[in-house]
Order: C-alpha cells, then structure tokens, then sequence
C-alpha cells in the first residue's frame, strides 16, 4: 500500500513539473513575441517615405518621338503636358496640349485639356484615376457628297467634351518623370463637316498616353 502511494505522488508532482515548464516555456515565446513587435513598431515608424516631389511644384513633359516622327514627314506635331503638383499632395493638376499641323494636307489639330488625376495609394506616385475636359479646334477641308469626297473650301470646328480615364505615373530622384495613361469620353458637338481626321472629327475621345517624359521643378 505504502509503494502504491509513492509511486502515486511521484507520478502528481512530475506532471505538476512537466506543466510547470510547459507554461514557462508557452510564457517565454510570448515575451519575446511581444519584444520583437515592439522592435518592429519602432523600425517601422522611424522608417520615412522618401517624397521625390518635395519641393516641387510644376512639371512639363513632352512627346519628343512624336515630334521627331513629324518632322520627318515635313509636318509639326507637338504633344505635351503642364502639371501641378503642389495642388494637393495626393493628386495631379494636369493640362495636356497637342498641336499637329500639315501644310500638305491643309488640315490642323489644336487640343487643350485640363485633367484632375486622384491617384490610389497614399501618396503621389504610382496609379491614378482622372477626370477632365477638352477643347479641340479642328480646321480642314469640307466634307463633299460622298464620304471619299472633300470640297477645296477650307472650313473651322471648336467642340468641347469630358473624359474620364486611368493612368500611371513614375517619379524619380532626379525630378525626372514618365507616366501613362488612358481616357474615353464624347463632345458635345453637331456632326463633324471635315473630311479626313478619322477619330479626330467624330464625337468620341479615346487618348493614349505612353511616350510622354517629362521634369518636375
């Protein structure tokens, strides 16, 4: 009887050992769990953003492949954009232009739009949603009977419109910039009487963005 109850007591106080040092064991790793989150709360709020637009204000790119495409075809194409970017820290301010003209053709293109661009994250880089009108005068030959035919009267268009569109934008260190986007809308305008502007003279704005390099200052 007496071995029965030594071996009994025994048997309590090492499983009293054993949960002993399992708890101490289960309280050491949440110590120390707790020591590396505060570690890393710390790490993390002395870490900064580094804002490649601090202290800029303006911004001017152009599409210099454009240009030079044109010029080679003895014509003048100028694409180009002016932003502001001190508006507000989390947008874009922006105003594109285009300009195409060609002696050959007699037909010009003069494009003004001015775009508000939100962008997603939490500063101002990376993707962006946009909002913005265009103003667009189109001069050109009159459209004849027949869609092939023009007149030899050379006539104006203005027209307004609005869009909407999505695009990127990718700052560097250096103030340099390059981004791309994409917008589709519609004017507000009678039918076209031009001949030979494609798109141009329809009610529908599709634009692409993609060669645009631009300085921030």
């Amino acid at each position: 009887m007496n071995k029965v109850l030594i071996i009994l007591l025994v048997f309590i106080f090492g499983v009293q050992g054993q949960g002993q040092d399992v708890s101490e064991k289960v309280d050491s790793v949440l110590i120390n769990q707790n020591i590396m989150m505060e570690t890393q709360s710390k790490i993390l709020s002395e870490v900064k953003y580094i804002d490649n637009l601090a202290g800029k204000k303006y911004g001017v790119e152009l599409n210099l492949v454009n240009l030079l495409l044109s010029s080679a075809n003895d014509a003048l194409s100028i694409s180009g954009t002016f932003s502001l970017f001190n508006i507000d820290r989390n947008a874009e301010i922006a105003f594109p232009f285009y300009y195409d003209t060609s002696e050959k053709t007699d037909r010009k293109i003069i494009q003004f739009d001015g775009h508000y661009r939100r962008f997603l994250g939490e500063h101002q880089n990376g993707f962006y949603i946009s909002v913005g009108t265009r103003f667009s005068q189109l001069t050109g030959p009159k459209k004849g009977d027949w869609f092939w035919d023009e007149e030899e009267e050379i006539i104006t268009e203005n027209k307004m419109g609005i869009a909407f569109g999505i695009g990127y934008r990718k700052f560097g260190r250096n103030g340099l910039y390059w981004g791309t986007s994409l917008i589709g809308g519609r004017y507000f305008a009678d039918e076209s009487e031009l001949s030979g502007f494609f798109f141009g003279n329809g009610n529908s704005i599709i634009d692409v963005e993609l060669l645009k390099f631009g300085i921030a200052i």
